[in-house]
């Protein structure tokens, strides 16, 4: 049932719709605001599937600038290869076993999704020297509505994995 951006925080049951509270019709908002950071979705190459559009506030760059670009444009040339191992999802498998028999989407494993890692961004804000390290939190998952070619187009079977991430 769409709420066009609103959550509800109680039904009535008489008519069976919400009650929607005046103070959460910026729900979305407040959100963003209320984790000090921006989200990114990467996908297993490093392309901007999604940021949210309070990354401006961040360093400057608006949403639909850095969309579909790759995050390597985006951070400190030292820093790519980290970001590359954390988009890896063999990075965090433990050596004692064997990937081909180690699934690392069974429910104990899941440990091993969670990305943690700093970056370098650049920064267009003038309040810095042109980088702004960032603190990057998240975990691989599955990413669905992807373009056809795009998933077409790789070489390795099974889900396509991305990293989703809040930026601080």
């Amino acid at each position: 049932m769409p709420f066009s951006n609103k959550v509800p925080t109680i039904y009535d049951p008489r008519i069976g719709s919400p009650m929607l509270d005046a103070e959460e019709a910026n729900f979305e908002e407040i959100a963003l605001k209320s984790l000090g950071g921006f989200v990114l979705v990467l996908n297993d190459n490093g392309e901007i599937y999604y940021a949210s559009e309070n990354v401006e506030g961040y360093l400057g760059f608006h949403q639909s600038d850095i969309l579909h670009q790759p995050i390597f444009d985006l951070i400190h040339s030292e820093d790519r290869d980290d970001i590359r191992q954390q988009l890896d999802i063999n990075f965090h498998i433990p050596t004692s076993s064997p990937s081909n028999q180690f699934d690392i989407f069974a429910p104990p494993n899941s440990k091993y999704l969670e990305r943690n890692v700093n970056a370098r961004f650049r920064c267009l804000l003038d309040n810095t020297c042109g980088f702004l390290r960032i603190d990057m939190r998240g975990k691989l998952m599955s990413l669905h509505g992807l373009p056809s070619s795009y998933v077409m187009g790789r070489s390795s079977t099974g889900p396509v994995l991305g990293m989703i991430c809040v930026c601080t």
